[in-house]
């Protein structure tokens, strides 16, 4: 399972700052044209794409990806990763005291933007997933110990696409602004992001609602594949070859005692799927895989307990608003997230567009748990009529079709029908860096970012759905000590922390699983004005 360590950095300290307008995020930055990398300068008075580079390169560069030439500050460039595994890399050459920050965008494909600095010495110094909003990679303000070449990498998190980077490399720092602080309403933001897979290693656990890739031919022959699932649990399984490929698939799933408890033959386009089939006993089942006819080619697979076996994030919602999704294929479900508070009282509905989808909604709470869950009869609409928030948290909406028996488009809105009491308000927070990853078993995972002393830094890690995953979190200074550690919060699995940075410098957040490894989410926001 691949590995990255990834983070964010940012200069909070602007507590006392008078507000800044509502909508700079970044300062202006000079735009240069389209830059396509390229070796050859350009005649033109413009700063070309790429400064061609000594033949000598440090010796950590190799690793890093491919070299595209010299970025200078100001600049807004384009930029393509051609493949899941590209990995772009851009020289900056900076002094000691100077503040980087750097923004980086989806702009077509599936590419999850991801961003890592170097030190001139190749030590990874800041990194950022998910902090830049759209699900863009944001670092800001971070303070270079030393003069010399940087380098900044640029991934898309095993997808292909264009990019947007910007850069702004200075003696002063960016003015943080009041549209960087959290604050309890959200701008809506609607993408639609497909579910992250990896590859399958024959005769592997499946877990729910992580899909993954394997291939089949006749030198692999059957594979087989495990699963879990208690007595009564309706399980949904599905096999689907990739772009391209001609093999046509057939599922066999067989019980904890040895008996064949369903099949599916391929469908018209290859495609295998076990629909919501009712466990008949607990433990773990055994998911055999064939090709028919003959045929050979990539696939991917996954299963899920439900009428689902993979979701497709639709984004952050906000009250009143009505947002339009599709179940593209049969077994598939959408997720939309929404911020709530302990006490708020909603409502929610989903509505079909077309015949065939019988929809089924359900509201998930921060660790997953089914808070209210409402189903359609004969296609019509499916709606929480009332139910009470738990817990202060984010919380997901998640749009399926009954028994993984259709597909097609919908409406959902969901609408807030009674306030908690106003508490005292929180101290406002600055994000500085979010991440979504995977902890392997037995082993921990570092995310690197950017601290300033004195700044109260709050840090969260929340296990994915269906994970089962138990997970520890610990703050590491600058020189390696461990600040603060946090497992349970309550009766509550995920962990968070708070702690007051003693200096300036480099951090690392360390997340572990109590037992086995899974999939989580990682914040760390800075609490502006905490006593």
């Amino acid at each position: 399972m691949r590995r990255l360590i990834f983070g964010f950095l940012l200069l909070v300290g602007c507590a006392a700052c008078s507000p800044a307008p509502e909508t700079p995020v970044l300062p202006t930055l000079a735009v240069l044209p389209t830059l396509i990398p390229s070796a050859t300068p350009s005649p033109s008075p413009v700063p070309p794409s790429a400064t061609p580079l000594p033949s000598a390169t440090p010796p950590f560069y190799a690793a890093l990806g491919t070299l595209i030439g010299e970025i200078p500050s100001g600049a807004v460039l384009q930029g393509r990763l051609e493949s899941p595994q590209a990995r772009d890399v851009y020289r900056l050459r900076a002094n000691a005291g100077d503040y980087l920050s750097a923004d980086m965008e989806r702009l077509t494909g599936e590419i999850d933007p991801l961003l890592r600095l170097f030190s001139p010495a190749g030590e990874e110094i800041a990194a950022d997933d998910n902090a830049g909003g759209n699900r863009g990679a944001l670092l800001r303000n971070v303070r270079l110990s030393e003069g010399g070449d940087y380098y900044l990498q640029t991934w898309g998190r095993g997808f292909a696409g264009e990019y947007r980077l910007a850069l702004t490399l200075g003696a002063e720092a960016v003015p943080v602004s009041a549209a960087l602080v959290v604050v309890p309403s959200v701008t809506p933001v609607v993408e639609t992001l497909p579910p992250t897979v990896v590859p399958a290693i024959n005769g592997q656990l499946l877990l729910d609602h992580t899909p993954v890739t394997s291939r089949i031919d006749a030198a692999t022959g059957v594979l087989r594949f495990s699963l879990r699932a208690a007595q009564g649990q309706q399980i949904t399984i599905g096999a689907v070859p990739a772009l391209h490929s001609a093999v046509r698939l057939r599922l066999e799933l067989v019980d904890p005692e040895g008996s064949v408890a369903a099949t599916a033959s391929a469908e018209a386009d290859g495609s295998a799927l076990i629909a919501a089939y009712p466990a008949a006993t607990t433990g773990t089942y055994s998911l055999f895989i064939t090709p028919e006819n003959g045929s050979a080619g990539d696939f991917s697979l996954s299963y899920g307990v439900g009428s689902s076996r993979a979701e497709t994030r639709r984004g952050l919602t906000v009250p009143d608003q009505l947002y339009s999704g599709e179940i593209a294929r049969r077994g598939l479900r959408d997720g939309w997230t929404l911020d709530l508070t302990a006490g708020m009282v909603v409502s929610a509905a989903v509505k079909p567009l077309i015949p065939g989808l019988n929809p089924a909604l359900e509201l998930a709470a921060p660790d997953g748990s089914t808070v209210a869950l409402a189903t359609s009869q004969r296609g019509g609409e499916a709606q929480i009529a009332s139910v009470r928030v738990p817990l202060d948290g984010r919380y997901h909406l998640r749009v399926s079709s009954v028994d993984a028996g259709g597909a097609g488009a919908y409406t959902l809105v969901w609408r807030l029908i009674e306030a908690p009491p106003t508490p005292t308000p929180p101290p406002s927070a600055l994000l500085l860096m979010a991440f979504e990853d995977t902890a392997p078993d037995r082993a921990y995972v570092f995310f690197p970012f950017y601290g300033v002393a004195g700044t109260q830094v709050e840090i969260r890690v929340v296990a994915a759905t269906g994970s089962g995953f138990d997970p520890v979190v610990g703050l590491l200074a600058p020189d390696g000590s461990l600040l603060a550690e946090a497992d349970d919060e309550g009766s509550d699995l995920n962990p968070r922390l708070q702690a007051r940075l003693p200096q300036d410098g480099t951090y690392r957040v360390r997340v572990n699983g109590y037992q086995t490894g899974g999939a989580f989410t990682l914040t760390v926001q800075a609490l502006l004005g905490a006593p």
